[in-house]
């Protein structure tokens, strides 16, 4: 019975997320971590030139750095396999993310996620705007 059990939930965690697997191309994204200058200028870069459209976002993990909530986010489309680091202080449709501290969203797709790049103040700043949903 316990087989069972085992088996039952493998297949759950192996089928309820459904991330395709994306391989990087662009060798600043091998070269720069997410942090570094280098990589936010790339990823300003191809996400201008991309059809945000065929974009798809999935949550990696949050963190809290120097007060402010971030959320560290792969981002998926052609010719694209990045990630990028969201100041999520002013994010609309993360009630539930926020009042269970993002536990569970682990590898969850950011559904009609919006997004601000804001490159005043001479640094390049990821700002999440707003999401409809979550889909875990």
């Amino acid at each position: 019975m316990m087989k069972y059990i085992a088996a039952v939930c493998a297949a759950i965690l192996l089928f309820s997320c459904n991330k395709p697997v994306c391989t990087n191309n662009n060798p600043v994204f091998d070269q720069y971590r997410p942090e570094a200058t280098e990589y936010k200028r790339e990823l300003c870069k191809q996400l201008n030139a991309a059809d945000r459209k065929k974009l798809t976002f999935w949550i990696e993990r949050d963190s809290v750095i120097g007060g402010v909530d971030y959320m560290y986010i792969e981002i998926q489309g052609k010719n694209l396999c990045a990630h990028g680091i969201f100041d999520i202080t002013n994010g609309r449709g993360l009630n539930n993310y926020r009042a269970v501290k993002g536990v569970g969203y682990k590898g969850g797709e950011l559904k009609g996620f919006k997004y601000i790049i804001d490159t005043s103040g001479g640094d390049i700043r990821y700002l999440f705007d707003e999401v409809v949903w979550i889909a875990d």
